[in-house]
């Protein structure tokens, strides 16, 4: 049962508005949150509802999980992929990335992070390696 403080505020907020402003509010910064991760990581993997504030990087398992450990060295910290799967043999999984909490800064920062990661793991594979490698090494310190 809702307490009645809650409740005469809720009246009150449907009352003035202020209940449907903060549904805007939050609908608008969640599609603005979308429209950044679809402007950085590849708009093929992405599952994602236009105004969520969870996404889904399709790949498979065992890449998922190497990019998790990866960017956690990047202090970029994500679930890992395996809490996702409701089938321990299937191979085919990904990454759960909440774009809700963070600030927007550091949703930005992380969310070029993965990007590099992703980039760099894609170069690997072409040249015959394997891997999530550091996109940063031959880097000037503080370029990221």
């Amino acid at each position: 049962m809702a307490s009645p403080v809650t409740s005469l505020m809720m009246e009150e907020w449907l009352a003035d508005g202020t209940a449907p402003a903060i549904a805007t509010s939050i609908r608008q910064e969640a599609v603005r949150r979308n429209d950044l991760v679809r402007a950085i990581l590849p708009e093929a993997r992405i599952f994602s509802a236009a105004r969520g504030f969870h996404l889904w990087l399709a790949m498979p398992l065992p890449e998922a999980s190497a990019l998790v450990r990866a960017l956690a060295g990047d202090g970029v910290i994500l679930p890992a992929p395996e809490r996702f799967t409701s089938d321990p043999e299937d191979a085919y999984s990904g990454l759960r990335i909440s774009i809700g909490a963070p600030p927007l800064e550091a949703l930005e920062r992380a969310l070029h992070l993965i990007r590099r990661r992703l980039d760099a793991a894609q170069a690997s594979e072409q040249a015959g390696t394997a891997g999530y490698p550091d996109p940063r090494a031959g880097l000037v310190s503080g370029a990221i």
